[in-house]
């Protein structure tokens, strides 16, 4: 949020499918709805709106998660329904994402902070739900870099509320010829030739938004990324797969990354395993090395770094 309210935030603008984020947020809530018994619809993507645009597919999948999972917690029965639509502005295209629920709804008098940082519409509303207040300022900010907006669209209490976000579709991107001339073009490389071609990579995380980020992170430079979402699925795949390197989020349910690190390494595994965490300070590097991590590396997660990191240890083993 810091990152944004200074304008630090770089979107990217890659090629992406429409449908494949869609259902990648989809598939990690759904499990989310069903258990409080709610039906989680998704609108078939009509033939008017493109699935191929060039836009940030990280940043679309953090707004469309944060409206989802909002949904989902302040629906207590009925469903929650995803559709998208597109419409053109003189030459722009403009994609429309739309989550509707059947939830509890927002009252007049709560509407004007609805979208103000660490504030929810109601006070009381931290106290049943839990949460931050972030969720819906951070996407708004989101919206707004990708050339949007995020609105509610229409709410009735009682009887729900439907959020509409907006992002600027860049089609162009996708009609021009790219310049093969260009030695340093990430897209012209042939799977073979990325940094990280074929290296298996085992990413203990928690967090649905830090595994796809990541993972997003190391696919794209040919990695193979398997997730474990605790500490002990870590212990038992890092022993039962052959990866080249362990990334360990620190705290984890289950068990944390420090105790997951300490038995593998009791148990005689030696691959380099990463430490990410969000604590920077050096008793907590010291802690992670003394756990037995070969590195530390703090979030939110650079990139470059990222995968720096993962090619020191790898290919000088």
């Amino acid at each position: 949020m810091s990152k944004v309210e200074v304008r630090k935030l770089e979107i990217e603008e890659i090629p992406l499918s429409l449908s494949s984020v869609l259902m990648e947020v989809v598939r990690l809530l759904r499990s989310s709805a069903e258990q409080k018994g709610l039906a989680l619809h998704v609108a078939p993507l009509p033939s008017s709106v493109p699935d191929r645009i060039c836009s940030d597919p990280t940043r679309i999948y953090q707004v469309l998660s944060n409206l989802l999972v909002n949904a989902i917690k302040f629906t207590h029965r009925g469903k929650i329904e995803i559709a998208l639509s597109s419409r053109c502005v003189g030459q722009d295209c403009f994609i429309d994402m739309r989550v509707k629920d059947t939830g509890i709804g927002i009252s007049q008098e709560n509407l004007q902070r609805l979208f103000a940082p660490f504030s929810q519409a109601d006070n009381s509303l931290s106290r049943r739900f839990g949460g931050t207040g972030l969720g819906l300022a951070l996407s708004r900010s989101l919206c707004d870099l990708m050339g949007g907006d995020l609105v509610l669209e229409s709410t009735e209490e009682g009887a729900g509320s439907t959020f509409l976000a907006t992002i600027k579709a860049n089609l162009q991107s996708l009609r021009e010829p790219r310049d093969h001339g260009s030695q340093g073009s990430k897209s012209l490389q042939s799977e073979e030739e990325k940094y990280l071609f074929g290296i298996r990579v085992l990413l203990a995380e928690d967090s649905p938004d830090n595994q796809v980020l990541i993972k997003r992170f190391l696919t794209a430079e040919g990695a193979l990324v398997e997730i474990a979402r605790n500490g002990l699925e870590a212990f038992d795949m890092a022993l039962k797969q052959d990866f080249h390197i362990v990334l360990m989020d620190i705290q984890m349910p289950v068990l944390d990354g420090y105790s997951a690190t300490q038995r593998l390494r009791r148990v005689g595994y030696d691959k380099p395993i990463i430490a990410l965490t969000a604590h920077a300070l050096k008793e907590e590097q010291e802690r992670s090395l003394g756990a037995g991590c070969n590195e530390h590396l703090t979030k939110p997660i650079n990139r470059q770094l990222l995968i720096s990191v993962i090619g020191k240890f790898v290919f000088q083993r």
